[in-house]
């Protein structure tokens, strides 16, 4: 059995961020990738996400409160990712 050891990038101050939901704070990696909606590329839209560890976040659901690096977001979702050690938090900014 493979044992991961994914604090390395949890607490790098490149990568990593503060992370606050409830009772619970942490670091996550946030970001924030441009997508494209309709055609033309007439509209852009900042898809908002923070990906954490899921012993600590994974309970996370739709409306729930969360603070990254300072700034309050509501969650969209909460699924985990790859063999579910991490979770992905689609946010929406409040």
């Amino acid at each position: 059995m493979l044992t991961e050891d994914i604090s390395v990038f949890f607490n790098s101050a490149h990568f990593a961020t503060t992370v606050v939901w409830g009772s619970v704070t942490g670091k996550g990696i946030f970001d924030a990738p441009t997508s494209i909606l309709g055609g033309g590329g007439m509209v852009l839209s900042n898809e908002y996400m923070v990906t954490v560890k899921t012993a600590e976040f994974g309970g996370a659901l739709y409306a729930d409160l969360i603070t990254v690096g300072g700034v309050q977001y509501t969650v969209r979702d909460c699924r985990q990712i790859d063999d579910g050690v991490l979770s992905e938090i689609s946010l929406a900014k409040v």
